[in-house]
């Protein structure tokens, strides 16, 4: 209800940017709330065998919304009606949003929170506590996160990429995200099945690692489009001879499957760690705690690589961006853990 009331202050305010930027702030406050206590329930909803799946099924949802919302309703209504409509059909969802909550009803019960008992300062830090005393929890969460930066990346250079590379509109970045999300509807099957055999901690090492040179590709497609035609030909220039798509356009379609399906992986794999692993009355904060380190970190890709892009380009931007994460993870990995929980104690003290 309080998105409610701020989808209706953004339709009167539409024409005032700073009280705009004030609503957005408080929308995304908002959603600081509600993704913990979506996360958090989880595990209280289904059995610890099914988590893997229940995970799966979440992000799933969570990728295909944004999809559905972000890349193909907002752009058309925005074209066809305008900003107030965008507006108008997003307080309308969640009108309809909380009714459907309404009529759930009560959510199950959960032992007392640690954090019940502590000062605010310290029960802050207590999601911090967990992450960095867990070696498990510790690296979901610095998978999750670099994926999710690396997933933000992607999505604020596509516009740029598909005109700067792909030679078409940016409003035909659609064309992308479907094989994209194609990608995320296949980790659904296969991160269960991958949890199941190889376990879930693996599967998002391997997931990750895969991820990375998927976008590395994309990176360098133009390069690789010419290997392939000079040594391979895989088939890419019948295609483009024959239906007139460029090979550029048709090697990208594929190379955004395998992202699509490996970045869902590492989120799914990684989200079932941190349920298996955080006591399940302080996974709301464990959940927060990871949501404020992504989107601190995320600032400065949503406000700069787009500007970079323009004057670097963006396959270029996007393979400096992939490499620099990798070298991030492995050194967070390496000796993050111990400097992270030095800062922790330190805060504490």
């Amino acid at each position: 209800m309080a998105r409610v009331a701020i989808g209706a202050l953004m339709v009167a305010n539409a024409q005032d940017l700073p009280t705009l930027y004030l609503l957005a702030f408080l929308f995304a406050a908002v959603g600081q709330v509600v993704g913990p206590a979506e996360s958090a329930v989880l595990p209280l909803l289904v059995e610890n065998t099914f988590l893997a799946r229940a995970n799966a099924l979440f992000v799933l949802v969570t990728v295909l919304g944004q999809l559905g919302g972000g890349v193909i309703l907002a752009p058309f209504l925005f074209k066809l009606l305008g900003p107030r409509a965008v507006m108008v059909v997003v307080a309308l969802l969640y009108v309809w949003l909380a009714m459907v909550l309404l009529r759930i009803g009560t959510m199950p019960t959960r032992e007392p929170s640690q954090g019940e008992g502590l000062d605010t300062w310290e029960a802050m830090l207590l999601g911090w506590r967990i992450l960095t005393d867990n070696r498990a929890a510790y690296m979901a969460m610095v998978l999750m996160t670099a994926t999710m930066l690396l997933l933000k990346t992607v999505v604020v250079l596509a516009p740029h990429y598909v005109k700067e590379t792909l030679n078409i509109e940016a409003e035909n970045v659609v064309f992308v995200m479907v094989p994209a999300a194609l990608g995320a509807g296949l980790a659904i099957l296969s991160t269960p099945l991958m949890g199941r055999f190889i376990g879930v901690g693996r599967a998002a090492t391997v997931a990750f690692v895969i991820l990375l040179a998927g976008l590395v590709a994309l990176g360098l497609v133009v390069q690789l489009r010419d290997f392939i035609l000079a040594h391979l030909d895989l088939g890419i220039s019948f295609i483009e001879s024959r239906l007139g798509v460029s090979s550029v356009i048709t090697l990208t379609v594929l190379l955004a499957v395998p992202v699509g399906l490996m970045g869902t992986m590492v989120l799914v794999a990684t989200r079932t760690i941190l349920h298996q692993e955080a006591p399940l009355h302080s996974q709301a904060r464990v959940f927060a705690t990871q949501s404020a380190i992504a989107d601190g970190l995320s600032l400065i890709p949503t406000l700069a690589l787009g500007s970079i892009a323009d004057l670097a380009g963006a396959r270029w931007v996007l393979l400096g961006t992939t490499l620099l994460m990798a070298f991030a993870v492995v050194y967070a990995l390496q000796r993050g853990q111990e400097v992270v929980g030095r800062l922790r104690r330190w805060a504490v003290q």
